[in-house]
């Protein structure tokens, strides 16, 4: 089965993902606008099909009651969004080596988006979330 390769800004955490990954969410939220300095996008799969190469500079953070982030402890890179009542992982689609079946697919959040800023295509808009990633 084909599989995505990916990795930190500095390659310190490395990853292999089976094909095919759902596509790509944006999020708007105030903690994934902190942690992105802009806003969020993640793509997805379940979490047990995550292979790690090499992950001794993973480092988790708990930034919620549910939620767990796993960034590199090197580079900083924000890689992971992991919720403890989910069966997936998301993944931040810029430490994929291949991205050509991602696109974006919607917005959530939108009620917590930043003034600064417009969201100007056409995708769906959510302004919460509904818990689904197919959303």
């Amino acid at each position: 089965r084909a599989r995505i390769k990916g990795a930190c800004g500095r390659g310190a955490i490395k990853i292999e993902l089976p094909k095919p990954l759902r596509d790509v969410i944006a999020c708007h939220c105030g903690q994934s606008c902190k942690q992105a300095c802009h806003y969020g996008a993640a793509t997805a799969m379940p979490t047990e099909r995550l292979v790690f190469q090499s992950n001794a500079r993973l480092q988790w953070y708990q930034s919620s009651r549910h939620v767990r982030r796993g960034f590199c402890n090197i580079c900083g890179s924000n890689l992971f969004y992991d919720h403890e009542q989910r069966p997936e992982i998301a993944i931040s689609p810029s430490a994929l080596e291949d991205q050509v079946e991602l696109s974006l697919t919607a917005h959530i959040f939108t009620a917590s988006k930043g003034v600064y800023y417009k969201i100007c295509d056409q995708l769906p808009q959510h302004q919460q979330w509904s818990g689904r990633w197919s959303d």
